[in-house]
Formats: structure tokens, C-alpha cells, sequence
């Protein structure tokens, strides 16, 4: 775990500390440091959501492997229970995870992040992993959530909508008890992409968010799961949509319906 210095003085920020504030290796104290400095640097903020993004890339590719059963013709060198707490195999299967994720490190992951992915459904899912990544990044931020404030809807809207190359409106959420706050640019695997974030009056928050050149061209909706934020995602004409949040399922999707309505009438 890292932490601050016995003189007091605070580390710089390069990408190692960046990497183990992703991981959680940080104490309370510099977690907050670099959380503070990521407020003032949206441009390292976005970079970071594309490392969560690639994290949960390979967390899903490979976790699977941990759950198949011992081929039997391997069985036989399993180690007992007692002198393992956990099969070889799984051991393994861990390993690999973790030389995969360590030797990418923050340029290699974002790098993976915009790779090809020729999985059909694999790119609009990969659509709805950078959306919660990015929801988990700016929602918890108090001083600075978004660039452009809901003061300046219509600036927000266009500027945001020229440069992900689609008609972009601010859905209308206050039946649902939510009300814009306002937007920032992010990056995405095919360039850039556009967050709407809202908030409701307990404080609790919903993104949306917008890429164009999706190449998976399914319109109905999809969910997706990652720890407690949900995700509800859909393509329509090469633009993909996702809506997430830490909010029930059912109320989640009552949301996306009302966003879909709006976004395409």
C-alpha cells in the first residue's frame, strides 16, 4: 500500500501512482491527493477511465477461465486441499491475469482498450464497460463533476454533439426525479464521446453517455452489470447510447426508456 512520506510532502503524480490509485494500493490520504488532482485535470481523469475500461476488458475475458472444472486428465496433479487454498489451475489462471494487466500498464491498457475487437456484440458491450467505467470516475467528484455546467445547456449540447459527430439534446429527467448538472467530453475506442451526468435530490447520480461508430447494430436494449453500476445500452445507426448508474434495475430502466424516447423520437 502507498503512503505519504514521514516528511509530509506528497509524491508527484506520474503513471505508476496513477496506476495504484486504479488497483486501490493508495492509503486514505494520498487516495484523496490524487483524487483532488484528478479534479484539476479532467484531460488524466478521461485517461484513467480508459484504464478502468481495459481493466474490466480483461477482467472479463479472463475471469471466466477461473470457473471451468479441472480437465480430469490434469485432476491428478491438482495439489491437495490442504497444502493449497485454492486449485493450481485457478492460481494460474490468476497469474496470468495479473502479468497481463501488469506488463500493459496504464499506455498498454488504454492502447488494448482501442484494439479491434471483432467479437460481433463485443464492441457495443465494450461501449457499455468505458460508460460505467467513466460513471464510477466523475460521479464521485464533488467540486468538479462536469466541464460544462447545466447553466449552459445549449453550448453543452452542440459542443458536445459536433464532436461525437451526432444530434446530441439533454433528456428531460425530472419525472424521475432527476435534473441535468451538466456534461464533459471523454474519450472512446472509435474517438470521442459525450457524458450527461444528472443527480436527484439525495444526491444520488445517472450518466448518460453517447459514442458514435459503434460497429455492433443492435437496438434493443442490453444490461450490464459491473459491481454495484448498472448499465443499460443500445446502437442505433453506428451511434451507441448507455445509461448507468448505482440504482435499482427495474428503476434504471424506466430511466433509459425516457432517454431513448428523447434521444430518438
Amino acid at each position: 500500500m502507498s503512503t505519504t512520506p514521514p516528511g509530509g510532502e506528497k509524491p508527484p503524480i506520474d503513471d505508476d501512482m496513477l496506476n495504484a490509485y486504479v488497483d486501490g494500493r493508495l492509503d486514505s490520504t494520498m487516495r484523496a491527493h490524487v483524487a483532488a488532482w484528478l479534479e484539476e485535470n479532467p484531460d488524466q481523469a478521461a485517461r484513467l477511465a480508459d484504464w478502468q475500461a481495459g481493466d474490466e476488458a480483461l477482467r472479463a475475458a479472463y475471469e471466466p477461465v477461473t470457473e471451468e472444472p479441472v480437465p480430469a486428465r490434469l485432476a491428478a496433479f491438482a495439489l491437495p486441499a490442504a497444502k493449497a487454498a485454492r486449485p493450481w489451475w485457478r492460481q494460474a489462471a490468476a497469474a496470468m491475469l495479473l502479468l497481463a494487466v501488469g506488463a500493459a500498464g496504464g499506455y498498454g491498457i488504454a492502447q488494448l482498450n482501442r484494439a479491434p475487437l471483432p467479437v460481433e456484440g463485443l464492441n457495443a458491450r465494450h461501449l457499455a464497460d468505458s460508460a460505467a467505467s467513466a460513471h464510477r470516475v466523475f460521479t464521485v467528484e464533488v467540486r468538479h463533476p462536469v466541464e460544462v455546467g447545466a447553466d449552459q445547456e445549449q453550448h453543452l449540447v452542440t459542443w458536445l454533439g459536433k464532436r461525437v459527430g451526432a444530434k446530441l439534446i439533454a433528456p428531460r429527467l425530472e419525472e424521475k426525479g432527476y435534473k441535468l448538472v451538466g456534461g464533459r467530453l471523454l474519450s472512446s475506442d472509435a474517438g470521442p464521446a459525450a457524458q450527461l451526468m444528472y443527480e436527484n435530490r439525495e444526491g444520488k447520480r445517472v450518466t448518460a453517455y453517447v459514442a458514435s461508430s459503434v460497429a455492433d447494430g443492435q437496438t434493443a436494449f442490453q444490461f450490464r452489470q459491473q459491481g454495484k453500476v448498472s448499465t443499460f445500452y443500445w446502437v442505433d445507426n453506428g451511434t451507441g447510447y448507455a445509461l448507468s448508474g448505482d440504482v435499482e434495475r427495474a428503476a434504471l430502466l424506466d430511466i433509459a426508456k425516457i432517454v431513448y424516447a428523447q434521444l430518438q423520437p
